[in-house]
């Protein structure tokens, strides 16, 4: 009987080690997250590889902190709002590239919308040239009053 339900403990163990696992963009495999769940957002530019890595790089160190970068394979990894980001660019023929992002929260979840809004980010840094800020709410002008002055 304890050999049974030994082998059964352990069956459960290796089926939720498998199924816990995710392939990240870098070719890598993070431990312990949800398989299921979307990822994953892939971009697509008329621009030259370096340039679109470059982007990603500038975007991803803009808005967090990047950890790492690999310019074999063209991977940016980073640290935004305690979530893990992974962006890929490969190319696409001789005048277009792709960037993948892929994001994941600190327990194993993904978190599309960061991932859409780095991509967005990428985009508009392709476009403008110039970097993106980090989102951040406008002050209402009719709040933001100076204390001295005063009317009369």
């Amino acid at each position: 009987m304890l050999k049974r339900l030994g082998n059964w403990i352990l069956a459960v163990i290796l089926i939720s080690s498998w199924a816990g696992c995710v392939r990240t963009v870098d070719d890598r495999h993070k431990w312990w997250a949800n398989p299921l769940a979307k990822d994953k957002i892939e971009g697509r530019y008329e621009a030259a590889v370096d340039k679109v890595f470059r982007a990603a790089k500038d975007t991803v160190s803009l808005n967090g902190q990047l950890t790492g970068e690999n310019t074999i394979i063209n991977t940016v990894e980073g640290i935004i709002d305690t979530r893990h980001v992974w962006v890929r660019v490969d190319s696409l023929g001789d005048r277009w590239s792709r960037a993948t992002v892929q994001v994941r929260a600190r327990g194993g979840g993904a978190d599309i919308g960061l991932a859409s809004e780095i991509d967005k980010q990428i985009a508009l840094r392709l476009a403008t040239d110039k970097p993106v800020p980090p989102f951040v709410p406008a002050v209402d002008q009719n709040q933001a009053r100076p204390a001295s002055s005063s009317r009369r």
